[in-house]
């Protein structure tokens, strides 16, 4: 099954930024590039997947070790 990137993907501007492939250092460089606005959203939309995928491996981890 293909994963859709429609979440994955942020369009600012003229940039697209995968938040699978960019990592939090990189967010950070691009700072001067965009409005305070954009770059807050940015950066909270890595740190909100960022979480998710946290709170699903823990999910997982703990499922394994129940079963």
């Amino acid at each position: 099954m293909a994963k859709d990137d429609s979440d994955t993907l942020v369009i600012i501007g003229q940039f697209k930024v995968n938040l699978d492939q960019v990592e939090k250092k990189d967010i950070v460089l691009l700072r001067s590039y965009f409005p305070k606005e954009e770059y807050r959203l940015l950066k909270n939309r890595k740190s909100a997947r960022m979480c998710r995928i946290r709170r699903k491996e823990e999910c997982l981890g703990s499922k394994g070790q129940i079963e």
